[in-house]
């Protein structure tokens, strides 16, 4: 007999709760007997601020219980054991580009060998890991594991490294080195899983329109950044500038005043070396946006007079296309 159940959905549009429910037995007709029982329980609770994109929260409690047969015992002769785990999880995203994830599990576990009555030992688990961005396809993480059981006081700890690529939107890539030997899921603790490992991680969800807003200006933002500063590198490079030889006169000036021991004057002229740069960058990101917008405006117009087209209003999307090729052309003369 096997009965699995499992049921998710949002208490609002930050929290999400989600469980589940699994119950499967064997029985021996002909005896009469339960041969063998398996249960579990798991309430899970995920929290992700609708303002704060940085911030995540997780949570999550399973119980379990499992009978064998009595002709099916491991090698420890562990008939029955009965586990309760309870676990919490963050992550912040300190910058675009750096994010902290802290984990922490217990584990109570209580096993019971043939002839013997149950013995309870208690676990705990600690993650502290940092994960860095290189670009938008690639980043790295590093994380340092501690796992202490309190009966045996013993304690393991280490490291693992990992590179992971992101192949689209959805999934990713992991390639790592895990220099401990146990894992971090109190639910199936191994300790087999030390040296090199691959890993495929899918995300398929379901964004709110706010959420979708978000994620793409934040997209927008990085790359009219990344734009702006390489407009500012082009026109450091131009030796005609008039720009980069009023720039490199106040450097001058700055070195001279310091040379001569006004250090105020000197630290006042790099300020403005600095805020000048900084304004190139401003009126560089404000050009890019201000074209971004302009093509934006275009696209629209022409999908408009595509629609016309297609509903046979030919008139109209003719001369929305030719208020198309006039913009284009004005911004062209600009």
């Amino acid at each position: 007999v096997v009965v699995y159940q499992d049921i998710q959905g949002r208490a609002t549009d930050e929290l999400t709760l989600s469980g589940k429910f699994q119950y499967s037995q064997t029985k021996n007709r002909a005896l009469n007997k339960v041969e063998a029982q398996y249960k579990e329980v798991m309430l899970g609770m995920a929290f992700r601020p609708v303002d704060n994109d940085r911030l995540n929260l997780f949570g999550k409690y399973t119980y379990k219980e499992n009978q064998g047969p009595s002709g099916q015992l491991n090698v420890s002769d562990i008939e029955q054991t009965k586990m309760q785990v309870l676990s919490a999880e963050g992550a912040y995203d300190l910058t675009d580009d750096w994010q902290i994830v802290e984990k922490m599990a217990f584990r109570i576990m209580e096993e019971k060998v043939a002839g013997f009555d149950f013995a309870t030992t208690h676990t705990w688990l600690l993650v502290n890991r940092a994960n860095y961005r290189l670009n938008q396809d690639w980043k790295i993480g590093a994380e340092y594991r501690t796992l202490a059981v309190q009966e045996a006081k013993d304690r393991k700890s280490g490291f693992l490294l990992e590179a992971v690529h992101s192949l689209n939107d959805n999934v990713e890539l992991g390639v790592g080195y895990n220099f401990t030997d146990f894992v971090d899921d109190l639910t199936n603790l191994g300790y087999t899983v030390a040296g090199p490992y691959v890993r495929m991680t899918g995300k398929l969800y379901d964004r709110t329109p706010e959420e979708r807003a978000r994620a793409r200006q934040k997209w927008l933002d990085r790359r009219i950044e990344k734009y702006a500063w390489k407009m500012v590198n082009d026109e450091f490079t131009r030796k005609d500038s008039a720009v980069v030889l009023e720039l490199n006169q106040m450097y001058q000036m700055a070195q001279v005043a310091n040379d001569l021991g006004r250090y105020e004057e000197s630290r006042q002229i790099y300020k403005d070396v600095l805020l000048a740069t900084q304004m190139m960058f401003e009126e560089a990101a404000n050009f890019v946006r201000k074209h971004i917008s302009f093509e934006e405006k275009l696209y629209n117009a022409f999908q408009r007079a595509r629609e016309y087209y297609d509903k046979g209003e030919l008139w109209q999307a003719k001369k929305l296309w030719e208020k198309i090729v006039e913009e284009a052309e004005r911004s062209m003369l600009q």
